[in-house]
């Protein structure tokens, strides 16, 4: 049998080796184009049993498979009712048919792919298509991933879930991310899904001071009490969702069992992705720099009435994920764009009370739990809260530093270094709005107290931080005030509460030097292992971690990333320091 095809295969190789090789090289000039793709694997004259390019893997539906029908079959009705819309439970099967295809696909180029002989191929031919192989596989994981959570959903219609959406600013940062300023609610059934958007104070005027907490008093400018609008107010997820719940019970309504955390820099992704939105009557015009900036102006201006200030939001969404709009999406860009990154910056957090769910929430770091690994000898999380009541953080810069000098004896002495820079420079949010093409009507709304809200007022934050429990103060210098530490719940941490106000076109400097302790290795050698937990969606952060000794220390090993400035997300810094 194996001589009968190999004598088979002998004998179909010269015409089989000059067409692959033929629609490989074709394969690597081709772009992206679908159309050049399909002259390609579909030539009548073919003896190949199904071909792919192995340059390319965004392509993954090469049957034609026209996605923006599925957007146009899937929206709920042309006219979106944004006080209650209800979607027909039917009407998500082109989403599920949708993973059928994509799965079906993934499987066939995969298959195809790897019947290929790398005997004839050229290094550089070897090297893309295994590159294109993982990249596959990759994609087969997240739509596996993808039909769990079908069944997820499908749970939720049998259990008539709730979903609880927060849309969060990181202009006025808080531990999850951002103020909540408003709210999605999506309430699952058999035959439909509901859902709502809502303004946070039409339900956080619901609650009693009796259901509120007691804020820290660092927080007493702002407010004495954590009331629903301020819920975020713990950076594990987990905790804060629990919050959300208990005060929803509190106000009488039932209880999400999900909550997730979107923040504006997902919605400036999707902008970056498909261009801008212009909202009519207004003739503004929202693209990826200036677009929460516009929709703040719209809100606070009232330029929609008293009654419903939350309209031009409702809108921009309604244009934003419109098929019409989502069929501009730009390909190269999806191609270029660093999701890697984006994820790890968890611009999005969820918990959820299903199982199922949270077991995927977990997998895909979506859970934003507060994790201390148990070999790691330090800890640092930084977590910064708006007190100033502007977002005025799109302007500001900050620079962090931890340096960790460290002694044979296994003391630590720790200091963080803070630069927190106001960058407004004159008529920069007139030039960000695009005022000059503004009617004047809609111009002329623009006053002193709203260019303080939209950021030209003082930055007033509190940034805390996060480190082991046994840390010990040494020295302190911050122009803004004292800093103060507490233990958390837990006692599992100490939290440093550093207030830093700074003004437009100012830099603030502040430090402190905490002392903590290394239990491992010993008189002649201590390995350290510092644990950075990321801060959710920061924006315009950095962080360098340095590591030090005391005179006669040196170092043998340490991870790349220590000296140079890393963005606030998870990551380790280890080192191995000798002592003569």
């Amino acid at each position: 049998m194996f001589g009968l095809s190999w004598q088979f295969i002998n004998q179909r190789v010269p015409a089989w080796e000059a067409e692959m090789k033929y629609l490989v090289e074709a394969a690597t000039q081709a772009g992206a184009d679908q159309h050049t793709w399909s002259a390609l694997t579909q030539r009548a004259d073919t003896n190949l049993p199904g071909f792919y390019p192995f340059s390319v893997v965004h392509n993954v539906l090469n049957e034609g498979y026209d996605l923006s029908r599925a957007l146009d079959d899937f929206r709920p009705t042309p006219e979106i009712n944004w006080e209650l819309s209800e979607i027909p439970a039917s009407q998500f099967d082109s989403l599920w048919n949708l993973f059928d295809q994509v799965e079906t696909s993934l499987a066939r180029i995969n298959r195809n792919a790897r019947s290929l002989p790398r005997w004839w191929m050229s290094d550089s031919q070897k090297t893309a298509r295994d590159n294109s192989l993982a990249q596959i596989e990759i994609w087969q994981r997240y739509v596996k991933d993808l039909r769990r959570l079908e069944r997820v959903f499908k749970e939720f219609q049998g259990k008539e879930d709730r979903v609880l959406i927060l849309l969060q600013n990181r202009n006025e940062p808080r531990p999850t991310g951002g103020f909540v300023g408003s709210l999605i609610l999506l309430d699952f059934f058999p035959e439909k899904v509901t859902w709502r958007f809502l303004d946070i104070y039409e339900l956080d005027r619901l609650l009693t001071v009796r259901d509120q907490l007691p804020a820290p008093e660092w927080f007493h400018d702002l407010s004495k009490m954590i009331s629903l609008r301020d819920a975020n107010f713990w950076p594990d997820f987990r905790t804060s969702s629990q919050q959300y719940r208990q005060m929803f019970e509190a106000i009488g309504q039932k209880p999400p069992r999900t909550v997730v955390g979107i923040n504006l820099s997902v919605i400036e992704t999707l902008l970056h992705l498909t261009g801008p939105v212009t909202i009519e009557p207004w003739g503004v015009e929202l693209n990826e720099q200036n677009f929460d900036l516009v929709l703040q102006f719209l809100v606070e201006s009232k330029i929609s009435g008293r009654f419903s200030v939350k309209q031009p939001i409702m809108q921009f969404a309604q244009k934003l994920m419109s098929p019409t709009h989502l069929r501009q999406l730009n390909v190269s860009r999806l191609r270029a764009f660093d999701w890697e990154e984006f994820w790890a910056e968890k611009h999005i957090l969820a918990h959820s009370q299903n199982v199922n769910l949270q077991k995927l929430i977990e997998r895909w770091s979506f859970d934003g739990q507060i994790r201390r690994k148990v070999e790691s000898d330090n800890f640092l999380q930084f977590d910064f809260v708006s007190i100033g009541a502007n977002k005025s953080d799109k302007f500001v810069w900050t620079k962090l530093w931890h340096d960790s000098e460290i002694f044979r004896d296994g003391r630590v002495h720790n200091t963080v270094k803070i630069k927190r820079t106001h960058s407004l420079q004159p008529n920069e949010i007139n030039d960000l709005l695009g005022t000059n093409a503004w009617t004047p009507n809609v111009r002329d709304l623009l006053s002193p107290d709203l260019y303080w809200k939209l950021g030209a007022g003082e930055n007033r934050i509190v940034l805390r931080v996060m480190t082991p429990v046994n840390a010990r103060l040494l020295s302190q210098k911050n122009p803004s005030g004292a800093i103060r530490s507490t233990v958390s719940n837990d006692k599992k941490y100490k939290i440093w509460a550093i207030p830093l106000n700074v003004v437009p076109a100012e830099t603030l400097e502040a430090e402190f030097t905490y002392e903590t302790v290394i239990d491992r290795g010993s008189q002649r050698w201590r390995p350290y292992f510092l644990q950075l937990l990321g801060t959710p969606a920061r924006d315009k952060t950095s962080l360098i971690k340095t590591i030090s000794t005391e005179r006669g220390g040196k170092f043998s090993a340490q991870t790349s990333n220590i000296g140079r400035p890393e963005p606030l997300v998870d990551q380790d810094f280890r080192a191995v320091i000798e002592f003569q």
